[in-house]
């Protein structure tokens, strides 16, 4: 048995007893002959575009291009990595869902939506930044909104103006 509490995070011996870890489950898996599958997107061609931003989430990367448009790749099990048409501002990628900034300063999200992670409020918003089953958002007026899973009062936003999230 591994204890993980002895575990020293130094750089070389956390990566070490992760690949072993990571063995251990394969193996596992193998072993019970139960195997599985995802839905992977694979990673964009930049041929003569330049990406703006990047945002990495659990296990996908999505990012805004230099025209605006949107590409995600990685896992895709929920469809988080299903990149919408139109033209973006920013992107956020969480744990199985992601939100992005429209043009005109609306949010569209998708993804997994079990806790209501990916229905956003109306509005206008400046930025935003996704949480493992929750969204955060600063609106035009520079007031904050969240949205999603509150098991830990994670929406019970404070007052007041803000300028980053």
């Amino acid at each position: 048995m591994v204890n993980l509490y002895n575990i020293q995070f130094a750089h070389g011996r956390l990566r070490r007893v992760t690949v072993f870890l990571t063995s251990l489950l394969v193996i596992a898996i193998s072993l019970s002959g139960q195997f599985v599958t995802q839905t992977a997107y694979a990673a964009p061609e930049l041929i003569g575009n330049v990406a703006a931003s990047i945002s990495a989430g659990a296990d996908y990367n999505c990012e805004i291009r230099s025209d605006g448009t949107l590409a995600c790749w990685g896992n895709g099990d929920d469809d988080q990595a299903a990149s919408p048409v139109g033209a973006f501002t920013q992107v956020s990628a969480g744990a199985i869902h992601t939100c992005a900034i429209k043009n005109d300063g609306t949010i569209a999200c998708w993804g997994d939506d079990s806790e209501g992670q990916s229905t956003p409020p109306t509005g206008s918003f400046k930025r935003i930044s996704n949480g493992f089953l929750h969204t955060c958002g600063i609106k035009s007026n520079d007031t904050l909104a969240c949205w999603g899973n509150d098991d830990d009062h994670q929406l019970d936003a404070p007052g007041g103006t803000f300028k980053q999230v």
